[in-house]
């Protein structure tokens, strides 16, 4: 089994993310994927042979909207996720991020995430569309 195929069942199989999967997909966000340590700590936990699961002290819900780059809209997102799940969300729109970071403004979210200094935290998860199934689209495995 190659390596996306792998993480796609560790993420599929662990309830906790399924459902924040569900819960981030149903925000409809333009170029969204939950990120960062969501995938690396499971991946690590995995190939570790960690027994219980590092707790996610927060869970990176980024998307990408150049039409509403504020601040509050994120804070807006993050006050409704949490009032349907008690998951500790962080929602950053990457089509900001470039000014925090002085880069050039990024055109995407893959494009921003191939920016991030740590690289095992460069890989995101998004259902499709359907909310069925992981989407390959979002994997970045560098």
């Amino acid at each position: 089994m190659d390596q996306e195929a792998l993480i796609k069942q560790w993420i599929m199989s662990d309830p906790d993310r399924l459902e924040a999967l569900t819960i981030a997909a149903a925000q409809e966000l333009s170029g969204w994927c939950l990120a960062a340590g969501f995938v690396r700590n499971l991946v690590w936990d995995k190939l570790h042979d960690v027994s219980a699961s590092t707790p996610l002290n927060d869970i990176d819900l980024i998307y990408f909207d150049s039409n509403d780059i504020s601040v509050s809209r994120d804070r807006e997102i993050e006050q409704g996720l949490r009032g349907v799940s008690t998951f500790p969300w962080s929602v950053k729109n990457q089509a900001r991020m470039h000014e925090r970071n002085r880069d050039y403004p990024y055109t995407s979210t893959e494009d921003a995430m191939s920016f991030w200094v740590e690289v095992e935290t460069a890989v995101g998860a998004a259902l499709d569309d359907s909310g069925d199934d992981l989407t390959q689209q979002k994997w970045t495995l560098v």
